[in-house]
């Protein structure tokens, strides 16, 4: 009776050693996947914040590029969270890649919207001396009003571009109208004091020129009276 009791004592002592050893290789199982749930959760929340910053910072540039980079940021980290949940170790080291692919794919994506967006920030050059964006906010009658300060040259460069854009008639006759052969070649690049100079050395028939190419462009009054004076003494 006393064998019988004894036998029976050490396989409950074995019993009840193994338990606890099952036991704590369960707890130990769990802290580690707990950990590596908590370590991706950490990863994870720091690349959502990134992708956040990220997305708002192209929102201005880019509102439906935006767009995709979210849906596509949430798809993966949907994925993500599904495979943590199975709660292994393996789960959350792939989930880690999985955001770390959503990080990286963000990125990209941002880059290319910033490159976009500086593109498009950039003035696009325009006829004479506007950019693009310049021009085409001025109306038909602010553009005849300034026509007559350009040379010949701009005057060429703004009816090309007229005509291959709004083509406006009222623009093209005025550009039109102006259009003629300068007194001198380079005159339109000339300030007040080199078109006096000018008519001190030249004849009357520069004069004339002068006078009559002046007055319906620039029409400068000090010009317009050295090249009367220049004729009144012939």
């Amino acid at each position: 009776m006393t064998y019988v009791l004894e036998t029976v004592a050490k396989v409950a002592s074995a019993t009840t050693r193994s338990y606890v050893a099952g036991l704590n290789a369960l707890i130990e199982q769990q802290q580690l996947a707990q950990q590596a749930s908590l370590e991706w959760l950490s990863q994870l929340t720091g690349t959502q914040s990134q992708v956040s910053n990220q997305l708002v910072e192209s929102y201005d540039a880019a509102t439906g590029q935006v767009t995709d980079v979210a849906e596509e940021t949430t798809s993966l980290a949907k994925r993500a969270g599904a495979e943590v949940v199975e709660g292994s170790h393996d789960a959350a080291v792939s989930a880690s890649r999985t955001q770390r692919k959503a990080r990286t794919q963000a990125t990209r994506r941002t880059n290319r919207t910033r490159s976009k967006s500086a593109s498009r920030s950039t003035p696009q050059p325009g006829p004479a001396r506007w950019t693009r964006e310049a021009y085409e906010s001025l109306t038909a009658a602010e553009i005849n009003e300034k026509l007559p300060q350009l040379s010949q040259r701009d005057l060429g460069e703004v009816e090309r571009y007229e005509t291959a854009h709004q083509s406006r008639q009222t623009v093209l006759d005025r550009i039109n109208a102006l259009r003629g052969q300068e007194p001198v070649p380079g005159y339109d690049e000339l300030n007040v004091q080199d078109i006096q100079k000018l008519l001190a050395e030249h004849d009357d028939q520069v004069a004339a020129s002068v006078r009559d190419y002046e007055r319906p462009r620039k029409n400068r009054d000090t010009v317009l009276q050295a090249a009367d004076s220049k004729l009144s003494k012939s």
